[in-house]
C-alpha cells in the first residue's frame, strides 16, 4: 500500500501490521520524511500493533498540493488518512512539527486520539522562516535545529525543497499565523496521556518543556542530544517507544 487516495490527491504511507490492533500513526516533521521513525522502533511495535507512517504534504512522496501548512489543515490530512484506511482511533507519535501536529489533532477531534508521544516538539516559538529568509540561511537553520551538517547530495535536495517551501507553497505564511502555538492553544484542557521527550542540548528545549507544564497528564524524560533525537539518539528513543507501545490508555478498550 504505498499511496492512499484522499480528497484532493494522495498520501505515501508505509503501514505496517494492517490487520493489527491499537493502531499507532507517526508524524515527521519539517523537511524530512517518514523514514526518520525507521530506526526508532515501528518494525516492533508492529508485531503487536497496527503502526501506521507516512508522508506530510509537500514531503516525501506524498502527493497533496503543499499550498497550506496550517496545523488544522495538517489535522485534517491526519483524519482523512485514518479515514481512509479505516482507523477510527490511534495513538499518535509525532516528531517536532509533527508533534505540534498531533497536538492540533487532540484539539480538533479529541475522540479519535489517545496517547501521545511527542519527540523534540516544535511549538512554534522561535526560529521561523520568513520571505526574506534565504536559502542558504534555511539550511544554516537546519543544521542548527538538528546539528546535523548537510552537504553533497542532500544538500541539494534540502536547497531544492526550500526554495518551493518559502518561495511557492505557504509555509511561511502558515507558520506565522501558528506562531507560538504551545503558549495560546488550551493545552490545559487535553487529558490524554502524552510521554515528551527532549534533548538537554535542543534549541527546542524550552517547547518541550513548555509542553509538558502545560499538558495535564505529561510526562518529560530528558536525555542528552539535540533536536535530531530519532537520528542522532536512535536506540534511546526505539527503547522509550517501545516500551510506550505496549503501555495500555486508561479509557481505551483494546481490540
Amino acid at each position: 500500500m504505498p499511496s492512499v487516495d484522499v480528497p484532493g490527491g494522495e498520501v505515501f504511507v508505509r503501514d505496517l501490521n494492517p490487520a493489527g490492533g491499537d493502531p499507532i500513526v507517526m508524524i515527521h516533521g519539517l523537511l524530512t520524511n517518514h523514514t526518520v521513525f525507521l530506526k526508532n522502533g515501528p518494525a516492533q511495535m508492529a508485531k503487536h500493533r497496527r503502526v501506521t507512517l507516512y508522508d506530510l504534504r509537500g514531503h516525501g512522496l506524498t502527493e497533496l498540493a503543499p499550498t497550506d501548512f496550517r496545523l488544522t489543515t495538517i489535522a485534517q490530512d491526519l483524519f482523512a488518512l485514518m479515514d481512509a484506511l479505516g482507523i477510527d482511533h490511534a495513538d499518535i507519535v509525532g516528531y517536532s512539527f509533527g508533534a505540534a501536529v498531533a497536538i492540533q489533532a487532540c484539539l480538533t477531534d479529541p475522540e479519535r486520539v489517545g496517547r501521545l508521544a511527542l519527540i523534540e516538539p516544535f511549538g512554534l516559538t522561535h526560529d521561523l522562516p520568513s520571505h526574506e529568509t534565504t536559502v542558504d540561511e534555511g539550511l544554516e537553520s537546519y543544521s542548527h535545529s538538528t546539528f546535523v551538517r548537510v552537504s553533497g547530495r542532500r544538500s541539494d535536495q534540502l536547497r531544492s525543497q526550500l526554495a518551493q517551501l518559502f518561495d511557492d507553497h505557504g509555509l511561511v505564511e502558515s507558520l506565522a499565523a501558528d506562531e507560538g502555538f504551545f503558549d495560546r492553544a488550551p493545552l490545559d484542557h487535553l487529558t490524554q496521556p502524552v510521554l515528551v521527550l527532549a534533548g538537554k542540548s535542543s534549541p527546542y528545549r524550552g517547547d518541550a518543556e513548555t509542553a509538558a507544564r502545560r499538558l495535564p497528564n505529561s510526562t518529560l524524560v530528558m536525555t542528552r542530544g539535540d533536536h535530531n533525537l530519532p537520528v542522532t539518539r536512535a536506540g534511546w528513543v526505539r527503547h522509550r517507544l517501545i516500551r510506550w507501545g505496549k503501555e495500555m490508555a486508561d479509557g481505551y478498550q483494546r481490540t
